[in-house]
């Protein structure tokens, strides 16, 4: 089992398949908009082997620390979840199943949404390493929503596209 994890004030956030390998986790530093920041921005990804006709899964999500709301925030080639607690914003998220489609020619067999996060099974049409990137931020401070905007234009500019 792979399993790449971020540990964010809200909790961990993981990417993991029962097949594959766990690559680089880190700080990144996206550009963002004048006017929002982030405390930390953290990426992470998993290598997976398809073979011709395989199907895989992964699942990707963050086990909410108590009292955390959590709602999906989707932009283009993006899933993410926008989450606040006491006092941190953030974001999870990762590339979604038009990405796989577009960038690696990966069909989605079925998915499982839950609150925090979901399960994908995709297929390959050849045989294939794919790198799949994940990433999380967040801002402490009083202002929930430039908090949520800026860690979720931090994620999503931070993943390779």
């Amino acid at each position: 089992m792979a399993e790449a994890r971020i540990d964010a004030p809200f909790g961990p956030v993981t990417l993991s398949s029962p097949v594959g390998a766990v690559g680089p986790i880190g700080p990144a530093h996206p550009e963002l908009p004048e006017g929002l920041s982030v405390d930390a921005c953290m990426t992470g990804e998993i290598e997976i082997a398809f073979g011709e006709g395989e199907v895989i899964e992964i699942t990707f999500g963050c086990k909410l620390e108590r009292g955390v709301r959590c709602t999906t925030d989707d932009g283009e080639f993006f899933a993410g979840w926008l989450v606040e607690t006491k006092g941190v914003a953030g974001c999870f998220g990762f590339r979604d199943v038009d990405w796989f489609q577009m960038h690696h020619d990966i069909e989605m067999v079925s998915f499982a949404n839950s609150k925090a996060g979901t399960t994908l099974r995709l297929r390959s049409p050849r045989t294939q390493v794919v790198r799949v990137p994940f990433g999380a931020a967040w801002k402490t401070g009083s202002d929930m929503d430039a908090g949520t905007t800026a860690a979720s234009q931090a994620v999503d500019r931070a993943l390779p596209i």
